[in-house]
């Protein structure tokens, strides 16, 4: 019976660990390029899928207090996702121009789906996180293709195509979540604590998709 807890125990772990993922699709990807190669094409669905699933588990009830200082939360999209990524824009064009426009739209990125994990954890404030998180998510859209257009002027990327993309991505999987939680929220608690191993195995899917790749670039 402790056997059987502790390998429970121990996959429960791995399917929770964000460097599982990292790890296992690097490595299913470089040992099966032919079967992983096809999954890169349905990146947009894979995200969006991803997206849905940690949405959809999330009850908005329980953190409209947060939502509610909406001054805090305006200054936290600013500073991370205009302010920052504009610094090290500049920073880097000054020392290696090639890496500038990678590292702007890195830095340009909306704040990770594990960062209210790493606040658990850490003992920080994991409910703020979770707003935080979804406010940089919403707008992501609209500031990313603005800052590259500002930063790094025209280097070839369409900023409505870019736009669209993302917006397919994370609103269209966002109102579709909180529709489905409105009606089915009970239903959606109940089952909710398998929505990350999900999201995970996707992850997984995903990366190895893209490592799979490598070798036909």
């Amino acid at each position: 019976m402790n056997k059987s807890l502790a390998r429970r125990g121990f996959v429960y772990f791995l399917m929770e660990s964000y460097l599982f993922v990292l790890i296992f699709g690097m490595v299913f990807g470089m040992l099966f390029p032919d079967v992983f190669a096809d999954i890169a094409n349905y990146m947009a669905i894979i995200l969006a899928l991803v997206f849905f699933l940690n949405s959809i588990k999330i009850d908005y009830d329980e953190l409209r207090d947060y939502f509610s200082d909406w001054k805090m939360l305006v200054m936290v999209a600013l500073l991370s996702m205009v302010i920052w990524p504009m610094v090290v824009y500049w920073l880097v064009d000054a020392i290696n121009p090639a890496m500038a426009v990678p590292l702007l739209v890195l830095t340009a990125m909306p704040i990770g789906m594990n960062t209210p994990a790493f606040a658990n954890i850490t003992g920080g404030n994991k409910k703020m996180m979770i707003v935080v998180m979804t406010i940089t998510s919403l707008v992501a859209p609209l500031t990313i293709p603005l800052i590259i257009q500002l930063m790094a002027g025209d280097i070839g990327v369409d900023a409505m195509a870019l736009f669209w993309g993302l917006a397919k991505i994370i609103y269209i999987p966002f109102i579709l979540a909180r529709i489905i939680r409105h009606f089915w929220n009970k239903q959606i608690d109940t089952h909710s604590h398998s929505f990350k191993s999900v999201s995970m195995i996707l992850l997984v899917l995903l990366i190895a998709g893209l490592v799979a790749k490598q070798p036909e670039m």
